[in-house]
């Protein structure tokens, strides 16, 4: 664990984020999760990862937000978003974190706001390990979920809380409104400003037929699978793309 006490020699470090993809409306979450936590993109290295009218969160406001940054030659990198789901354990897409590379490649940040801007509520993280479903073969496979286990024990503060998980029972009826977060693109191509706030918006779900109607229209072959969900507006007002 690395508290922001080094802030001044971390700060120098070159911060990149990944340019997505492609242009697609509908979001593909992590099946089961519950839609108020910031997920993260798609294949490899090279993360879809959109956030589409959103605007800017605050302080604490979603304390259980995650970053997975991958270090390269001196660069910070952020891959994708997670969340903090225990003291010890980070929840994201298991395409993130790609098997090839080494774990000290890797580091978590929590309570950041700002990527460009980190405060004395910012701490970065080690990885111990990382779990991937057993479903997961690809990013078109299904099962594109992962944990990822800390170095150390987190500190909860008014900046960093777990997110609170639902239980199997629960259901995402199409329709219903979730809030999603991130530091993705705000539009195709075009990165979050300076100094990378973090985006909210809130999206409603669509059913799994319409998004693979959706898919087909803007000739993407992608199938929904029955592990994912999608949300968005046909319209495009607003969306959250992974």
């Amino acid at each position: 664990m690395r508290r922001w006490r080094r802030r001044h020699h971390e700060k120098n470090m070159t911060w990149t984020m990944w340019r997505p993809r492609g242009d697609v409306l509908p979001l593909l979450l992590l099946g089961g999760v519950l839609a108020s936590l910031a997920i993260p993109g798609s294949a490899s290295m090279t993360p879809y990862n959109r956030i589409v009218g959103g605007t800017d969160a605050v302080e604490g406001e979603w304390p259980w937000q995650a970053s997975l940054l991958y270090t390269e030659q001196g660069k910070l990198y952020h891959l994708c978003g997670g969340s903090l789901i225990t003291s010890r354990w980070v929840l994201t897409a298991a395409h993130c974190v790609n098997k090839g590379y080494s774990l000290d490649k890797y580091n978590v940040l929590l309570g950041a706001l700002r990527l460009l801007d980190l405060n004395s509520n910012a701490v970065f993280y080690s990885l111990e390990r990382i779990i991937y479903h057993s479903k997961y073969t690809g990013v078109t496979s299904g099962g594109d979920i992962a944990v990822i286990k800390l170095s150390s024990p987190v500190t909860y503060t008014k900046y960093i809380k777990p997110i609170c998980l639902p239980s199997t029972s629960v259901t995402f009826p199409p329709g219903m409104e979730c809030w999603v977060t991130g530091w993705g693109n705000i539009y195709t191509g075009v990165e979050l400003p300076s100094p990378k706030t973090l985006q909210k918006v809130m999206t409603p779900l669509i059913d799994r037929a319409t998004c693979q109607e959706m898919y087909h229209q803007a000739n993407k072959s992608y199938t929904i699978l029955e592990d994912m969900m999608c949300a968005g507006y046909k319209e495009g007002q607003k969306s959250f793309c992974q």
